[in-house]
């Protein structure tokens, strides 16, 4: 396992086979440069990208489309950004995105799903796949 602390708030662990981008504290605008910088190093590190917002706070707009566009871009590279743990109000939002997201409970969900076959995680257009 590989860690890359971006900042206090962004951290990216290489896990085998997929790469943990953990989040913690509020994405607000100041936060965006170095989100971008980690999602960028796990687009060119992995295919399959684990977003840790179980210790997330508010994200702004910014952040959020940020975020969406980061899961379009591992979409497009044959991969997927899925989401781990959103706090509630962060979850409905990613839902009223109209954008195909992938959201887990936890870490060890998201995980498992991706392993041994990353393929199995589905995206649904306009919807949320909720793994429990």
């Amino acid at each position: 396992m590989t860690i890359v602390p971006v900042s206090k708030r962004v951290t990216l662990l290489g896990l085998d086979g997929a790469c943990l981008l953990r989040i913690t504290g509020d994405v607000e605008v100041s936060t965006v440069p170095e989100l971008r910088v980690a999602l960028q190093a796990a687009l060119t590190q992995c295919a399959w990208i684990i977003v840790d917002l179980s210790r997330a706070g508010t994200v702004e707009s910014l952040g959020l489309r940020t975020l969406l566009a980061g899961s379009g871009a591992a979409q497009r590279h044959g991969g997927a950004l899925v989401f781990a743990a959103p706090p509630l109000l962060l979850r409905r939002r990613l839902r009223a995105s109209r954008q195909a997201v992938t959201v887990f409970d936890s870490v060890p969900q998201a995980l498992s799903a991706l392993s041994p076959e990353p393929a199995v995680v589905r995206h649904l257009r306009y919807g949320e796949t909720r793994h429990t």
